[in-house]
């Protein structure tokens, strides 16, 4: 049920999406040819600009899917949600201007404004701005009317301390509704939570309780008896977190990776991007820093499209 519901919602939110990049484009398409007519002359017909908005209409979702802008159902919200949706909208439509306007060049279509297109995801930054501002207190309300259920495996300092963490959090619109731990517990509650049962009673649990998530959070040398318990959340459809406090904490950026079917943890330092890589391969071999040299690189690729940028910024 939580899962429809989450799904509805991301169906609801594509669509203000969609409603607010079309007010954008024609409110653009307006001011560009009617307020600024007098000093810049007048556009092509309405229609001819018809293919903006549907190339638009169809990036737009895909690029924002693709920065988590439609991820309205994970409980580990950041610090600052409101914030981190400005940062992605605005890095959005950064990313669909320059896509437009490299498309603009390279098909060399002269009678496309690039001011019209500068007004037109500037316009839609405005408009998508105030339909998230509006749309979040419902989005808050709705979370706390019908909280994820959390479900926490394990029962020692690290368990009590995340689910104390997230029964704090409210806002993040998580409920835990208990306990299950590795062994049979003496006591029927921990933190004023009920001990539901263990590990191993897990599928009856989870069939007498509605769970939308399992938080393991055990030693890490009782790992291999949650194994089961991760198997049992697949073929339910129950998402499962695996916390991981017993890794070491540092600068590395942890991503997960798969080698014939098996998971992997990956820490790297060094970047995932292929071209990264290649130019730090090469500054190795040439006895240099790698990343001064990646430094170095990035500056001569802006000063080279330099002159690309500012064709597409002062065409008219």
């Amino acid at each position: 049920m939580h899962h429809e519901r989450a799904r509805l919602l991301q169906i609801e939110y594509i669509l203000y999406d969609l409603v607010g990049i079309t007010l954008a484009f024609f409110l653009s398409y307006w001011v560009r040819d009617s307020l600024l007519a007098s000093y810049l002359g007048r556009l092509y017909p309405l229609p001819s600009y018809f293919w903006i908005l549907a190339v638009a209409l169809v990036s737009v979702p895909i690029i924002f899917s693709l920065l988590g802008h439609y991820e309205v159902e994970s409980p580990l919200e950041e610090d600052n949600p409101l914030r981190s949706s400005a940062q992605r909208l605005l890095k959005g439509i950064a990313l669909e201007y320059v896509l437009f306007s490299v498309l603009v060049f390279s098909l060399k279509l002269h009678y496309v404004s690039r001011l019209l297109l500068l007004l037109f995801f500037a316009t839609a930054l405005l408009l998508l701005a105030v339909i998230r501002a509006a749309w979040w207190p419902r989005l808050s309300r709705l979370a706390s009317k019908e909280p994820r259920r959390l479900l926490v495996a394990g029962s020692g300092g690290n368990a009590l301390e995340f689910a104390s963490f997230l029964s704090r959090k409210s806002r993040v619109g998580t409920r835990v509704i208990g306990f299950i731990t590795e062994r049979a517990s003496e006591v029927d509650w921990l933190q004023g939570l009920p001990v539901l049962g263990t590990v191993k009673e897990a599928e009856t649990v989870l069939s007498r309780h509605s769970i939308d998530e399992v938080l393991v959070a055990v030693p890490e040398r009782n790992l291999r008896r949650v194994g089961p318990l991760l198997q049992l959340c697949q073929r339910k459809k129950i998402t499962a977190r695996l916390a991981c406090d017993f890794l070491p904490r540092g600068s590395a950026r942890p991503y997960l990776e798969q080698l014939e079917g098996v998971p992997l943890l990956t820490f790297a330092t060094t970047p995932k991007d292929a071209d990264l890589l290649a130019l730090k391969r090469i500054s190795r071999e040439r006895g240099e820093d790698p990343d001064e040299s990646t430094n170095q690189s990035a500056r001569l690729i802006l000063i080279e499209t330099m002159p690309f940028a500012q064709v597409v910024l002062t065409s008219p």
